[in-house]
């Protein structure tokens, strides 16, 4: 009842979909926009596809920050 049916070959082309879109996010900005965007879709999916994308979005996540981190180190040492 209020769920949607999904056939697993679509759930992993918006898994595939999703994975590509986080990996490219070039800023924290984006990457937190779009993961509300994946959050709102994700009750139409498994729980397990949804755990499979927040790993994805932590590691870019943690990428990302650790790469902010470096580059304001840079600009103090100038």
């Amino acid at each position: 009842m209020g769920g949607y049916f999904i056939s697993y070959r679509k759930l992993e082309q918006w898994i595939a979909a999703c994975r590509t879109l986080i990996r490219f996010c070039p800023n924290l900005e984006t990457l937190n926009t779009l993961w509300l965007l994946i959050q709102q879709e994700s009750q139409r999916y498994t729980k397990e596809a949804f755990s499979r994308l927040e790993a994805i979005w932590q590691q870019r996540q943690t990428y990302l920050r650790d790469r902010y981190v470096k580059m304001r180190k840079s600009w103090h040492t100038r």
